[in-house]
């Protein structure tokens, strides 16, 4: 989700936030509003219609968290946007029925909702049938709630659409999962939502309906993404820190000057160095970030001034995913890779990670992009 978001609400320990560009919505249909009726009263149904609309999708982001939550995934936080709200899990299940259950929980929240309604409108005998024609009746108590049905509907159906990363992509891909490799299921469920989202794109451009058409680029450049994501995460759990490490890394001592060590980065490429004694034991090391601070202030000497004192290590067999989980969570610029005996083979620093993981990741032309 790019640019800012604000919290501007906690529930069951998970923030809501609102995404700037809401606010741009929420002035663009007032404005629409005005000039079509110039009415106050319709001014204010209409914002009272935006609210109920994301109090719902609110809720049907709730249903994702809360069985989330069931399986012990906690969610970051719910973020709203103009074209809909989004549970940032920690991690997606990898378990077909997890997924599965976790994707429908959303449209289900809706689906309680709007046939509550509906079974109260038909025990009152009233129609559940709206007459947009004559949208100023729709400005009372009953047309509010009317329209809170059929906007439960329309989130029900809509995210039902079989194309990632939306609630029907995720069916998808959990069902066929449940026969088919995981990463097969995704690049299937993947070309489904490409061609969704070319459709939505030609209909929506030929229609002038540019919603549609910014969502169907969304949902295209998403599925790509969810493919290419899982893609990599395979193969850093199939490859290990001695297939990346290196071999030719240069050994620190404390006693040498800061600027030598400038100098090395700026000969060698390392970004981030380990300190050896004169056992050659590797004893700390230096964050690249201390490297930039020496390069503005240039205050310290020698290493012994500056230095992380301690040394995280890793086995040669070790997964780079579990590799990179580690460098994530505890903020580890480098690694000491180390076999059987522990005497260090390589290094791995975050920039080595970093670089190896965008070329196993980088796409071909824009129409390998398409088909690929």
């Amino acid at each position: 989700m790019l640019g800012k978001s604000y919290t501007i609400a906690r529930f069951a320990d998970i923030p809501v936030k609102l995404h700037w560009s809401f606010g741009l919505l929420v002035l663009t249909l007032i404005f629409i509003e005005y000039q079509d009726h110039g009415s106050l009263i319709g001014i204010l149904y209409l914002s009272a219609y935006i609210s109920i609309l994301f109090a719902c999708v609110v809720l049907h982001e709730y249903g994702h968290a809360m069985m989330a939550r069931y399986y012990g995934i906690k969610t970051r936080d719910i973020i709203l946007s103009p074209i809909g709200g989004i549970a940032r899990l920690e991690e997606i299940p990898e378990v077909p029925i997890k997924e599965l259950l976790i994707a429908i929980a959303g449209p289900a929240v809706n689906l309680v909702i709007s046939s509550v309604i509906g079974v109260i409108f038909l025990i009152s005998r009233q129609s559940l049938l709206p007459d947009v024609n004559a949208i100023t009746e729709l400005y009372n108590l009953q047309g509010l709630v009317l329209l809170t049905f059929w906007m439960n509907i329309v989130l029900f159906v809509f995210n039902l659409i079989p194309a990632l990363p939306m609630d029907g992509g995720r069916i998808l891909r959990a069902l066929l999962s449940m026969r088919l490799d995981r990463l097969l299921a995704t690049r299937i469920a993947m070309y489904i939502g490409k061609a969704i989202a070319i459709g939505l794109v030609v209909y929506g451009v030929y229609n002038l309906e540019f919603i549609l058409a910014f969502i169907g680029v969304f949902v295209f450049y998403s599925a790509q993404a969810e493919y290419q994501n899982l893609k990599l995460k395979r193969l850093l759990q199939t490859t290990t820190a001695e297939s990346i490490m290196n071999v030719q890394y240069s050994k620190v001592s404390t006693q040498m000057d800061y600027s030598d060590l400038i100098s090395l980065y700026q000969q060698t490429g390392e970004n981030n160095f380990l300190i050896f004694d004169e056992q050659n034991t590797p004893i700390g090391n230096i964050p690249y970030q201390f490297l930039a601070d020496y390069a503005k202030e240039r205050t310290l000497t020698q290493v012994r001034d500056l230095y992380v004192a301690n040394v995280t290590k890793t086995r040669i067999d070790t997964t780079l995913y579990d590799l990179f989980e580690l460098m994530q969570k505890h903020g580890i610029a480098i690694v000491a890779v180390v076999d059987t005996q522990g005497e260090v083979q390589g290094v791995i620093d975050r920039h080595l990670l970093q670089d190896w993981m965008t070329s196993s990741s980088r796409r071909g032309s824009i129409i390998s992009r398409l088909f690929s």
